[in-house]
């Protein structure tokens, strides 16, 4: 194996998407490549006069094989690139990865107990309205919900329509899920800055609430609270927006959706 093939096959390795996505690709690029040298023997099997053509045909296949390779891995890349990634802060802090397709290509816990939920949680490729589902159905089942459990959505997204999508999905899958549901939009800001501090952007803006309230709070421990403990630091707070039945929304910190 050459040394070109193997930092290919390096490459492929640490691309995180399906075991199945990643062998079609490698398949393909080796079908590709088995056509090539089939060219090659025709090269050194054929009479002199006909050889006289068969470069052309191989530069064909070389080009055919060079245009397919790049496809799939072009196809992967976009499959794999998110364009919007969500938030769910209850005390668990989890982010959801979503591409262009509406598929959740990456899922991780925030905090200790946003990974625990993640556990049990089957969200890779999964749509992302069926992962929110899920996740909500965990958090209940670990008993998150219970009481009077604030449950706060943000999503960093650049499309509108996406980010409407992503909206709509959020009271669908949660709103049954508790009846204090909010889902607003971020910036990537706001969520770089939540993610310096080890915690969501709605728990991150929680603190930052409580903070102009007068009630400060350390980053580490705002990570441990819940949102109903966080929220509760800054009773008169404005930006809590308006929820009700899990149908509630509120427009806050990113750009303007239209």
């Amino acid at each position: 194996m050459t040394d070109a093939e193997m930092r290919v096959r390096d490459a492929f390795a640490r691309v995180r998407a399906p075991e199945g996505l990643k062998k079609r690709t490698i398949a393909a690029v080796e079908a590709a490549r088995a056509g090539e040298k089939d060219a090659l023997s025709l090269v050194r099997a054929a009479p002199a006069h006909p050889a006289r053509l068969a470069p052309r045909r191989l530069a064909l296949r070389l080009a055919a094989a060079a245009c397919l390779a790049l496809a799939l891995l072009g196809g992967a890349y976009v499959a794999l690139t998110p364009t919007a990634y969500v938030g769910i802060d209850v005390n668990p802090s989890i982010e959801l990865s979503v591409n262009r397709f509406d598929r959740v290509v990456g899922a991780r816990g925030v905090n200790d107990d946003g990974a625990g939920v993640l556990q049990g949680a089957d969200v890779m490729w999964a749509r992302c309205a069926d992962a929110l589902g899920i996740i909500g159905e965990r958090l209940e089942q670990e008993g998150y919900l219970d009481g009077d459990a604030e449950l706060e959505v943000t999503v960093t997204c650049g499309d509108n329509g996406q980010y409407d999508a992503i909206e709509a999905a959020c009271h669908d899958r949660l709103g049954d899920a508790s009846d204090d549901v909010s889902c607003s939009r971020a910036t990537e800001e706001e969520r770089h800055a939540a993610h310096e501090c080890g915690m969501g952007v709605g728990k991150w803006r929680a603190r930052q609430d409580a903070a102009e309230a007068g009630e400060g709070v350390s980053a580490e421990d705002a990570a441990d609270m819940s949102m109903r403990e966080l929220r509760d630091l800054s009773p008169d707070s404005t930006v809590s927006g308006h929820r009700h039945g899990g149908r509630g929304h509120e427009q806050r910190g990113g750009p303007s959706r239209r």
